[in-house]
């Protein structure tokens, strides 16, 4: 065989155009089997306002706008049940929130979170959940409220003519492939 007989502009362009063809495929696959899914459901959800969804290699952050909720723990957990749903448990993913925070209720936020993150370290949410209601009672907010589950605490603050929804881990928590979310 004689390479110098080969037809080599050819054959670099069959090159470009077979890796185009494969790449352009996998694009296609991903949209449709993941990236499709993932905004459909989150367009059936009212309290998503927008959905951003970017792609990081295997992972995905998600960035989703949120407008009021009457259950900030609810909402989440269904929206971050769902994205797995929609992943299959088999894909990394991000779940940030966004919100309708102003700064005179991040400025709240941080003269309570002191009490939050005293409570995710000691343990003593009962403690927590009564400061957290004392000093927020104190801030003028129409309404705050904070959970607990076994993974994380969530935060829901009202007033000022905004809204504002925090997620935060929990110590201690076994690392996992799937993320779940967490608030921007």
């Amino acid at each position: 065989m004689n390479l110098r007989n080969l037809n080599w502009p050819l054959m670099a362009v069959s090159l470009v155009v077979t890796l185009g063809i494969m790449l352009g495929m996998t694009y296609v696959v991903r949209q449709s089997t993941e990236s499709a899914p993932l905004r459909k459901f989150y367009a059936a959800h009212p309290e998503v306002r927008q959905a951003d969804i970017q792609r990081d290699g295997d992972r995905y952050d998600i960035t989703l706008t949120l407008g009021p909720v009457s259950d900030f723990r609810q909402a989440y957990s269904a929206l971050d049940a769902g994205t797995r749903a929609v992943l299959k448990d088999s894909k990394s993913y991000k779940l940030n929130i966004a919100d309708g925070r102003n700064q005179a209720l991040v400025d709240d936020y941080y003269q309570l979170h002191f009490g939050l993150q005293s409570g995710i370290a000691t343990g003593d949410f009962n403690k927590m959940a009564a400061d957290f209601e004392a000093r927020s009672k104190g801030l003028g907010l129409d309404r705050s409220k904070v959970w607990v589950d076994s993974n994380r605490l969530y935060v829901q603050l009202e007033g000022h003519g905004g809204y504002l929804y925090e997620v935060l881990p929990r110590l201690n928590q076994p690392a996992q492939t799937v993320e779940g979310g967490s608030a921007a």
